[in-house]
């Protein structure tokens, strides 16, 4: 008996006894497809992904016939495009290590309950097997340490392998999560998802570039190149129908899909910290949550990295406010949802995010706080305005929301504080710098107010920053506030070396704003390759002996 027929039998009465839910794909090789004729399975559905050459057998013609891609990146793409699969047959002629790298290739496309069936001959079935195993093994045993991380994934996501006549079948446990971006989110929930999606409002992509100028000390920056042009991308207002999950995180997700709303960054890879990214654009959980508490209603989703944060709340989180009021009015019941965090508890102050969503117009009743994990059948979100990462993005209708602000926050009679030269000071919390009082002896002596955004209420701040012609101080939360200086002409900024966050500069680009930046040694220094938490909120010192005659220079320039 030809191979080809052994296995053409092997591959009909493993899948007779496979109930597939959902479509079953079949990866065949030129050697193999020969064995479709004798094909048989309970799918509703069956996809053949073979070489382009290949002519589809009699017994196959029935079924759907994708050519193979050349690469492995197409493969995903057409394997996301078939979406909602119970079973991959693969069968295609690899060595035994590239066999097992194959399925955990394919793997996140296959649903938990469903299976992979790696079509090998009997005599090397037990070596597939040992080698699955082994990975399990080192999963359950030492939690995946001294393996490669796509074998970690694997054993992970598999349970224990089985020999059958047609090879090896490996039974997926784990279900991994579609990761969308943006533009995916109407082909892609039209199709394939319970969940529905309705566009209420966009805005489109664009560009901003000004004629300010941008200085450094020394004039090599560590954040490179610092261009006078803003980009953005299309911004959407989306309104999601059916069972949606949302988290502590961030974390929007149905049973089989993570939403763009999850994202703090659009780039090259998307990042959700309840996530372990994994092959082709999924994740999956990195645990369990409890169970979710079910809210009736519309939901505006508002939630954003470490609730309650002053700079995170008037960065990534104000620029979700842009579609408010559409969606509102689309929704007159709409609720915005506001996440708490541990840290509440030991507040001595109301966090900033009432006053603040106060100011803008959205009233204490259409708040909602949550705690653990709820579902909701209705949930509206927007595109983030701001994206402090590259490509590093901000939309100039962010200057609308912060007018916004500044007028809710100045009520009739209440004029906003003197003071048209600020230095922003920093005595506790993150990057703290060890000569602050040499530092503020400086701009003192040359007439700038010193201020210290931690200790004013969000009204105080705004009030403090309203005048502002020129801003200086320590990079971070405070200087911020420079977006309620809307007159602003000039911004300083003394940062350490290892802190490449770049708010000051694109909000300086914003309001049209010069932007200088002086730059002193970190005490833990960036390794180079990737960005160092320890490093970018390291201690250090402002570097007077280098930088003391250039500062003074500018200041008494600036006026």
């Amino acid at each position: 008996m030809s191979a080809a027929r052994r296995a053409a039998r092997g591959m009909l009465q493993a899948c007779r006894r496979l109930r597939v839910a959902g479509t079953a794909v079949v990866l065949v090789d030129r050697h193999h497809v020969p064995a479709l004729a004798s094909l048989a399975c309970t799918a509703d559905r069956v996809v053949v992904v073979g070489p382009p050459s290949a002519a589809a057998p009699a017994g196959a013609r029935g079924w759907e016939w994708v050519a193979r891609p050349g690469s492995m990146s197409q493969l995903h793409t057409v394997l996301l495009e078939i979406g909602d699969v119970g079973l991959v047959v693969v069968a295609v002629q690899r060595t035994m290590a590239r066999r097992t790298r194959l399925v955990a290739r394919l793997a996140p496309h296959v649903a938990a309950g469903g299976h992979v069936l790696v079509v090998v001959p009997r005599d090397k079935q037990r070596d597939l097997v040992a080698r699955l195993s082994q990975l399990r093994g080192r999963v359950e045993t030492r939690g995946g340490h001294g393996i490669a991380r796509w074998q970690r994934e694997l054993g992970v996501a598999i349970g224990a392998p089985s020999r059958s006549r047609a090879g090896v079948l490996v039974p997926k446990t784990v279900q991994h999560l579609r990761l969308l971006r943006d533009g995916d989110v109407a082909e892609v929930l039209a199709h394939r998802s319970a969940t529905s999606v309705e566009h209420l409002a966009s805005l489109p992509a664009g560009s901003k570039t000004s004629s300010r100028i941008v200085t450094s000390f020394p004039d090599a920056t560590p954040l490179g190149q610092l261009s006078n042009t803003l980009s953005y991308p299309r911004m959407d207002l989306r309104r999601y129908e059916g069972e949606i999950i949302l988290s502590a995180g961030s974390l929007a997700r149905t049973e089989t899909f993570v939403l763009p709303e999850s994202f703090k960054w659009q780039g090259k890879r998307l990042h959700q910290p309840k996530l372990t990214q994994v092959e082709g654009r999924f994740g999956r959980l990195r645990e369990n949550d409890s169970p979710p508490t079910r809210l009736e209603g519309a939901f505006y989703f508002f939630d954003y990295a470490h609730p309650g944060h002053y700079g995170h709340l008037m960065t990534e989180a104000i620029a979700k406010l842009w579609g408010w009021d559409e969606a509102k009015e689309a929704l007159p019941d709409l609720r915005l949802l506001l996440r708490r965090h541990p840290r509440d508890a030991g507040r001595t102050r109301p966090r900033p995010d009432l006053a603040v969503l106060r100011a803008f117009g959205v009233a204490e009743r259409d708040i909602v706080w949550v705690d653990g994990p709820v579902v909701v059948d209705t949930l509206v979100g927007a595109t983030p305005m701001w994206h402090n990462s590259p490509p590093f993005q901000a939309h100039p209708a962010m200057r609308a929301i912060w007018r916004r602000l500044r007028d809710g926050f100045h009520p009739e009679g209440v004029s906003p504080a003197e003071g048209d030269r600020l230095f922003v000071t920093r005595r506790e919390g993150n990057r703290p710098c060890r000569n602050v009082d040499e530092v503020e002896a400086i701009f003192s002596e040359l007439g700038y107010t010193i201020v210290h955004p931690g200790a004013l209420t969000p009204q105080e701040q705004c009030h403090a920053f309203s005048n502002a012609r020129v801003v200086a101080g320590f990079g971070g939360t405070g200087m911020f506030n420079m977006l309620y200086a809307d007159q602003v002409s000039d911004v300083v900024v003394l940062n350490h070396d290892a802190y490449l966050a770049r708010n000051e500069h694109m909000m300086s680009e914003l309001l049209d704003a010069n932007i200088h930046y002086f730059w002193s040694k970190a005490d833990v220094p960036a390794d180079g390759r990737e960005r160092s938490y320890a490093a970018s909120q390291s201690t250090w010192e402002f570097d007077v002996s280098t930088h003391a005659e250039a500062l003074r220079s500018l200041l008494t320039r600036l006026g």
